[in-house]
Protein backbone atom coordinates (compact mmCIF):
# COMPACT_ATOMS: atom_id res chain seq x y z
CA UNK A 1 0.00 0.00 0.00
CA UNK A 2 1.14 3.11 -1.01
CA UNK A 3 2.57 5.31 2.22
CA UNK A 4 -0.51 8.12 1.01
CA UNK A 5 -3.23 5.70 0.58
CA UNK A 6 -1.47 4.24 4.63
CA UNK A 7 -2.02 7.69 5.63
CA UNK A 8 -5.91 8.15 4.38
CA UNK A 9 -6.81 4.50 5.78
CA UNK A 10 -5.28 5.36 8.84
CA UNK A 11 -7.39 8.44 9.08
CA UNK A 12 -10.59 6.77 8.11
CA UNK A 13 -9.92 4.50 10.79
CA UNK A 14 -9.14 7.01 13.75
CA UNK A 15 -12.59 9.12 13.22
CA UNK A 16 -15.62 7.52 14.53
CA UNK A 17 -18.20 10.22 12.88
CA UNK A 18 -19.34 9.21 9.54
CA UNK A 19 -19.54 12.56 8.35
CA UNK A 20 -16.34 14.20 9.71
CA UNK A 21 -14.66 11.02 8.72
CA UNK A 22 -15.48 11.87 4.92
CA UNK A 23 -14.44 15.34 5.42
CA UNK A 24 -11.23 14.13 6.61
CA UNK A 25 -10.91 11.68 4.13
CA UNK A 26 -11.70 14.08 0.93
CA UNK A 27 -9.48 17.21 2.35
CA UNK A 28 -6.42 14.48 2.51
CA UNK A 29 -7.40 13.24 -0.91
CA UNK A 30 -7.67 16.58 -2.27
CA UNK A 31 -4.82 17.83 -0.42
CA UNK A 32 -2.35 15.28 -1.40
CA UNK A 33 -3.45 15.26 -5.09
CA UNK A 34 -2.85 19.22 -5.13
CA UNK A 35 0.21 19.10 -3.39
CA UNK A 36 1.84 15.86 -5.68
CA UNK A 37 2.98 18.19 -7.92
CA UNK A 38 5.23 20.07 -5.88
CA UNK A 39 9.21 19.77 -5.88
CA UNK A 40 10.39 18.75 -2.32
CA UNK A 41 14.04 18.27 -1.58
CA UNK A 42 13.57 15.09 0.50
CA UNK A 43 14.89 12.03 -0.75
CA UNK A 44 12.05 9.96 1.16
CA UNK A 45 8.67 9.66 0.18
CA UNK A 46 7.25 9.78 3.40
CA UNK A 47 8.78 13.07 4.27
CA UNK A 48 7.66 14.53 0.84
CA UNK A 49 4.14 13.18 2.20
CA UNK A 50 4.10 14.84 5.72
CA UNK A 51 5.50 18.31 3.76
CA UNK A 52 3.05 18.14 0.95
CA UNK A 53 0.20 17.77 3.15
CA UNK A 54 1.49 20.72 5.48
CA UNK A 55 1.19 22.64 2.84
CA UNK A 56 -1.82 22.00 2.04
CA UNK A 57 -3.15 22.46 5.26
CA UNK A 58 -1.21 26.08 5.77
CA UNK A 59 0.73 24.54 8.75
CA UNK A 60 3.36 27.21 9.82
CA UNK A 61 5.86 24.00 11.73
CA UNK A 62 6.26 20.82 11.36
CA UNK A 63 7.13 19.32 14.35
CA UNK A 64 9.16 15.48 13.78
CA UNK A 65 11.29 13.56 15.35
CA UNK A 66 12.61 12.39 12.12
CA UNK A 67 16.08 13.33 10.98
CA UNK A 68 16.28 13.51 7.40
CA UNK A 69 13.04 15.70 7.75
CA UNK A 70 15.11 17.98 10.59
CA UNK A 71 17.96 18.78 8.05
CA UNK A 72 15.68 20.34 5.99
CA UNK A 73 14.71 23.31 8.96
CA UNK A 74 12.42 24.98 7.17
CA UNK A 75 11.00 24.54 3.34
CA UNK A 76 8.69 26.88 1.96
CA UNK A 77 8.12 28.82 4.75
CA UNK A 78 7.10 25.95 7.10
CA UNK A 79 9.44 25.73 10.04
CA UNK A 80 10.35 21.63 10.87
CA UNK A 81 11.54 21.37 14.48
CA UNK A 82 11.81 18.93 16.68
CA UNK A 83 8.95 17.73 19.78
CA UNK A 84 11.85 19.32 22.48
CA UNK A 85 12.30 22.84 20.60
CA UNK A 86 8.52 22.91 19.99
CA UNK A 87 7.98 22.65 23.57
CA UNK A 88 10.10 25.55 24.22
CA UNK A 89 8.57 27.32 21.89
CA UNK A 90 5.25 26.69 23.23
CA UNK A 91 6.76 28.26 26.89
CA UNK A 92 7.99 31.59 25.77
Amino acid sequence: MKQAEKIVHDAEDSVEDPHRRRYNVAYLRLSLERQARQTIKSSDASDNLFINLAIGGGAQKIISGDSRLLKLKEFKGIVIVKVADFLIILRC
